[in-house]
């Protein structure tokens, strides 16, 4: 029931504020996970918010920790490829629209640059990677040197 209680109000925040739908969102992906529900087609609209440019870092700390559940597969009812897409996806729009710069967009990418990488998907984690670093991402460029990408 306290899943249940966090979902409801999960849901009524996201509908009230617009300029962090993303991080709300991700927190209910989280909460999904530990209640170890599924997401339903509704739960992946969700995804299609923002990203607070003043908040960036809400939502970074929302995909450590389900990223964190995933490498511990903790979530098996959570498709991390599609999330991670889908993610991938809005913080692009961000980045295109100048919504973001590359230091904030890299507190949110790193978490899906190291999912692509655990992955074997090396060539979408040295896109996105490249893009930061062309972006003049200072951490994505060591990143870049560390990791050889």
């Amino acid at each position: 029931k306290q899943f249940d209680a966090a979902l409801q109000i999960n849901r009524i925040a996201h509908e009230a504020n617009p300029r962090d739908r993303l991080t709300l969102a991700a927190q209910r992906f989280y909460v999904l996970c530990k209640a170890a529900k599924k997401p339903n087609a509704a739960d992946f609209e969700m995804l299609g918010g923002r990203i607070d440019p003043l908040n960036y870092i809400e939502l970074s700390t929302a995909l450590d920790n389900l990223y964190a559940a995933e490498a511990s597969q903790s979530c098996p009812s959570i498709r991390f490829d599609q999330l991670s897409r889908e993610i991938a996806m809005v913080l692009d729009i961000e980045l295109d629209n100048n919504s973001l710069n590359a230091a904030q967009a890299w507190s949110v990418d790193y978490y899906l640059i190291d999912y692509f990488r655990r992955r074997g998907e090396t060539e979408i984690a040295q896109q996105r990677l490249s893009r930061l670093v062309s972006l003049g991402s200072l951490k994505a460029s060591y990143y870049q040197e560390d990791f050889k990408l």
